[in-house]
């Protein structure tokens, strides 16, 4: 149990890593062959992505598990975590996690108003590209881990008595 208590942040800081590294493996192992458990990360990963190949990034011409945004939102979520892990890290109010959102939430929203509307096909009247989806994931993802890590990480050490 002292190990839990001990080393609790870094076991969620390999969570964390995991969960980065993971997406990235199907199209490897698509690309060696390894079909079944190249299957195995798309199945787990799609609940949590839509998993569209143009919204994705590709290694050897497979797609990962996960597309861009959510790769530079839990890509930024890992910076963050190990930089609140060596570094002392004062942590954001709440409410600053709003500015942080207003840039996806629009890029996303507006996206999905158009696909929803059927402009997806034709000439849309507005297309995210990769490059802004990573840059607003990364924003929304840095926002995030400065909203919760630092608290967390604060209420996670283990203090002996």
């Amino acid at each position: 149990m002292k190990f839990l208590q001990k080393n609790a942040y870094n076991i969620f800081l390999f969570i964390i890593l995991l969960l980065n590294v993971v997406p990235w493996l199907a199209p490897i192992f698509l690309h060696f062959g390894w079909h079944d458990p190249a299957k195995i990360v798309y199945r787990i990963y799609s609940f949590f992505c839509h998993q569209i190949a143009w919204r994705s990034l590709h290694v050897y011409d497979h797609q990962c598990a996960w597309c861009t945004r959510d790769t530079a939102i839990w890509g930024a979520f890992l910076l963050v975590a190990l930089l609140v892990k060596f570094r002392k890290t004062k942590g954001l109010k709440w409410y600053w996690i709003i500015p942080f959102i207003i840039p996806i939430a629009l890029d996303g929203g507006i996206q999905t108003i158009a696909t929803v509307l059927g402009y997806e096909s034709e000439e849309p009247f507005y297309t995210s590209t990769n490059f802004v989806r990573a840059t607003t994931g990364a924003i929304f993802g840095i926002g995030l881990g400065m909203t919760l890590l630092p608290t967390l990480k604060n209420d996670m050490e283990y203090e002996e008595a």
